[in-house]
């Protein structure tokens, strides 16, 4: 008798939307990618590959000299043994979900219903290898070979005899509207042919001025892309009006690749971009024409082959030299790309106009939009010089806070005029950490002795231990409800009130005396937030209580943001989030964690300074370079939940959609994938 058990039925694998969406920032910025590469060395059991596709129950399949391998999200399986060649050279899967596989030694095979199929040639010599394959409007599969074009009818390779095929060797093929198959010989003439006969023949000359055709392809509206050996790439989009075999009826539109070139492979991805792989780079054609390079760091020997979009929006790609190589969107942009900060650690930035203004421990540096260097009197007089933060008043006046003779440092991008205010214009000290604006137009600056008020060019205000400053060295400032905190690096916070100071420390309920950072409770209450140590505490009515639920890393807290409804601070590690009211009620909730595995361009530091722009896009500089961050975490993906085997006593079941056990089973081993490929280990 057979006992079924239910549980091991329900196999279904639910392509789910995202729980979150993060948005692409400023175009005049990149995507930053997270780069990872797979080989011999974390598992991937080969250094190079030729294909690779998802199919649709969420496996990632690998094509390479080195066999066919399966990638669940966690672990490569080899399934070359299922196989007379472990060289592959083409992967495809069909409309009905059969995946094809095409070997460079062993002619093709057929995957379904996890069993494996031959494809048997009428000459048993040809179509050994096979490069490519391409379905038809009626479901017919076609083969792209040295040995010539064929179709699969009942599992068997029937080839095409025409004469011009003499001496040609196949290596891509595509299907447009009509039907009509598209098959590029390497010699890059394009040969154009249905069942009937072969109608016409496309030189290279045809499309390319200087460059032979590379690669053929076509979207999912049967219009045909062609790759060149050069950088461009024209789109056939055809008229169902015209006729269909002429050519030049039909728009033909060009795009442009830039530097990546000789494009070996095109594919339309299920979201409709075009992805490139190229030999010396890999980029993405978006739906409105616009190429962007996804390899940042130009590798000019990548050798892409083949390249593939998941389910979750990672990018992959078959390269001769590397591997496999997932580039994965992060919640993060950079701006070091065009500025060359890559290497600079960054101590503040903002922006003026149409320029970004970088402090620096060696001076400052100036940016336009794109985040092109720029050259001024500005990075010139003050070259060599520390800089520790940067800020705009409301007259679009940039100030610095220097550690040198200029003390607090006013320029104007209007006029060109740089003013200093030192110990000779009436500040305590020239030893300036913090510049903030004021709402009334005063500038106040914080010192390592104190206080001082800018008021009309002139320093009016100063407040040290003469008026009862235990500490008087300044970490940072607040204006809130009409008053001013500053936050000192030992007593707590000082309110400035009509020309005196009132503290708010040990006996306020503020426990630590390290004040990094304040800001305001996005409610407007009143109340705000500060990061003072390694706690995070809440000032309402001039009393303090610690935030203990939010699951921070160690160390100090650098900054605090109240952004839609969830509580954002800064650590070392990246920024953490957690839901404001859990974490205002003292309960311990969920928080999230995105650092550099997300795509930040290093660790962040202390007494560093953020911009935050009109947008409510972040500037964050860190310990190489400036990173973007717009308050969104990656896209959280729900898991595909798939079982790769059942281990029943001794027998293993590969891929079951359903089993049911003998009564005598002693032993049963579910292995379940939850085929998730993105590094959410930040998450």
């Amino acid at each position: 008798m057979k006992k079924p058990i239910a549980l091991l039925v329900v196999l279904l694998v639910l392509f789910a939307q995202p729980l979150a969406v993060f948005a692409a920032g400023n175009e005049s910025l990149h995507e930053n990618y997270i780069t990872d590469v797979f080989n011999e060395e974390n598992g991937l059991p080969t250094g190079e590959a030729n294909t690779l596709v998802q199919t649709r129950d969420g496996y990632l399949w690998i094509g390479s000299y080195g066999g066919l391998i399966r990638h669940d999200g966690s672990t490569f399986v080899d399934f070359s043994g299922n196989l007379a060649s472990s060289a592959i050279r083409a992967l495809f899967e069909a409309s009905d979900g059969t995946l094809y596989i095409g070997t460079n030694d062993a002619g093709a095979y057929a995957f379904k219903d996890d069993v494996f199929t031959p494809l048997r040639a009428e000459d048993e010599h040809l179509f050994l290898c096979i490069r490519d394959f391409a379905e038809g409007p009626d479901g017919t599969i076609y083969v792209a070979s040295p040995s010539g074009v064929a179709k699969i009818v009942e599992n068997t390779l029937v080839a095409y005899t025409y004469r011009a095929f003499s001496g040609e060797q196949f290596l891509n093929v595509a299907v447009d509207r009509f039907g009509n198959v598209w098959a590029m010989a390497s010699s890059g003439m394009t040969y154009i042919l249905d069942d009937d006969q072969l109608y016409d023949v496309c030189s290279s000359d045809e499309f390319f001025e200087d460059s032979l055709i590379y690669t053929v392809a076509a979207d999912a509206d049967g219009n045909i892309l062609i790759g060149s050996s050069g950088n461009e790439i024209v789109k056939i989009e055809f008229d169902a009006t015209k006729e269909p075999h002429n050519i030049e009826a039909h728009k033909k539109t060009y795009y442009s690749t830039g530097d990546v070139t000789t494009i070996n492979r095109l594919k339309v991805a299920r979201d409709g971009t075009i992805l490139v792989s190229s030999l010396n780079g890999f980029g993405v054609l978006d739906k409105n024409g616009r190429f962007e390079r996804i390899d940042k760091e130009q590798e000019t020997n990548l050798s892409a082959n083949w390249a593939e979009l998941d389910h979750e929006g990672n990018r992959w790609v078959a390269s001769s030299n590397f591997g496999v190589i997932r580039y994965s969107v992060g919640c993060f942009d950079s701006c070091n790309y065009n500025s060359n900060l890559g290497e600079i650690f960054v101590n503040a930035v903002t922006k003026s106009g149409d320029r970004f203004y970088v402090a620096t421990d060696t001076g400052v540096l100036v940016f336009d939009e794109d985040w092109n260097p720029v050259t001024n009197r500005l990075t010139e007089e003050i070259q060599g010089f520390r800089v520790r933060n940067a800020v705009t008043d409301g007259e679009g006046r940039v100030w610095f806070a220097t550690y040198s003779s200029y003390g607090a440092l006013c320029y104007d991008p209007k006029t060109g005029e740089i003013k200093g205010y030192g110990v000779a214009e009436g500040l305590n000290s020239e030893i300036v950490r913090v510049v903030y604006p004021l709402s009334d137009g005063r500038m106040l600056v914080g010192n390592q002795l104190g206080v001082n008020i800018i008021e009309n060019g002139a320093v009016t205000e100063k407040y040290t231990t003469i008026n009862g400053m235990e500490t008087t060295s300044v970490l940072c400032a607040m204006e809130i409800g009409g008053r001013i905190l500053v936050g000192t690096d030992g007593s707590g916070i000082y309110e400035i009130a009509n020309g005196r100071l009132i503290n708010y420390a040990f006996a306020s309920g503020l426990t630590q005396g390290v004040v990094l950072r304040m800001a305001p409770d996005a409610d407007g209450n009143g109340n705000y937030f500060v990061c003072a140590g390694d706690k995070l505490f809440y000032g309402e009515n001039d009393t303090f209580r610690e935030l203990t639920g939010i699951a921070k890393g160690s160390g100090s807290i650098y900054s605090v943001y109240d952004v839609d409804g969830r509580i954002w601070i800064l650590q070392n590690g990246g920024v953490f989030s957690a839901d404001k009211a859990g974490v205002l009620a003292g309960e311990d909730v969920y928080t999230a964690r995105y650092g550099v595995k997300c795509g930040m361009t290093g660790t962040l530091s202390a007494n560093t300074w953020n911009y935050l722009d009109d947008t409510g896009a972040l500037y964050m500089p860190t310990r190489n370079g400036v990173s973007l961050f717009y308050f969104r975490g990656a896209d959280v993906i729900t898991p595909h939940a798939i079982v790769n085997s059942i281990t029943v006593d001794d027998v293993v079941y590969e891929h079951p959609t359903a089993l049911e056990l003998e009564s005598g089973a002693q032993r049963v081993t579910v292995d379940i994938s939850s085929l998730l490929f993105a590094d959410t280990s930040e998450f």
